[in-house]
């Protein structure tokens, strides 16, 4: 038998319910993986809790997943790799010495330069928001007002998204709710009549991944919060 078969770790996988769950799919799936990736795997599943056969079809799923929206198209995060390739060439390294964009002035200023460079390259030649806010039925005034220019909807998105950084438009914890405070607290929130917003479990999760992502922001980028009385009037600075 050739080597590479004698590594290889047999895993199978099972339909993985709760007691009041019933399976949409039977049956078994097994294959065969390298030592690596059975080891990696029980790793996982010693941290987690969870058995091999959870872990491994965690990591499928996610694969698939990653796999479909790499296939998607998204200017958005095509965007984001730009931009991350700009900053990272924008630092400049001289030896054993690194001068990055977050830490240097200098090659903080020639990100921005090169940033506004590809904006211009990017830039449409037409904007049909435009014709829409002048034309649209349900377009209001306070829709008009806020959309005046470019630059005001601007302000209006960086002064929301700069709020949430310095922990003033939301003081969230840090910490997923358990399933008993999902069913004594967030369910009777949603169900109340004067609530206009109707969360539901997965949303609640995705607010507290939100969460986490902008504190591991802070971090990167030495953020600190600052309380809402220590705003100045007439928004943030």
């Amino acid at each position: 038998m050739p080597r590479c078969l004698r590594e290889l770790s047999h895993v199978e996988l099972r339909p993985r319910l709760h007691a009041t769950q019933t399976p949409c799919v039977t049956g078994r799936f097994s294959t065969r993986i390298t030592h690596e990736t059975r080891v990696g795997l029980e790793a996982q599943a010693a941290m987690s809790g969870q058995s091999i056969s959870q872990v491994a079809e965690q990591m499928i799923a996610l694969g698939l997943a990653t796999k479909r929206e790499r296939e998607q198209s998204s200017p958005t995060q095509a965007l984001a790799f730009l931009v991350g390739n700009l900053a990272d060439g924008c630092s400049a390294l001289f030896g054993d010495k690194t001068f990055s964009w977050n830490t240097d002035a200098f090659a903080f200023d020639a990100l921005a330069f090169a940033l506004r460079l590809l904006l211009e390259r990017l830039r449409p030649s037409e904007s049909a928001l435009s014709r829409y806010l002048r034309e649209g039925k349900d377009v209001d005034e306070l829709d008009r007002e806020m959309f005046a220019s470019p630059e005001s909807w601007a302000k209006h998105q960086f002064y929301q998204l700069w709020d949430e950084l310095m922990g003033v438009q939301h003081s969230l914890l840090v910490e997923l709710p358990t399933e008993e405070e999902w069913t004594t607290n967030i369910k009777k929130i949603a169900s109340s009549p004067v609530n206009k917003v109707i969360f539901k479990k997965g949303d609640v999760r995705k607010i507290f991944q939100y969460a986490f992502i902008l504190e591991k922001v802070r971090r990167d980028l030495n953020l600190k919060t600052r309380p809402r009385g220590n705003q100045p009037e007439g928004g943030s600075q």
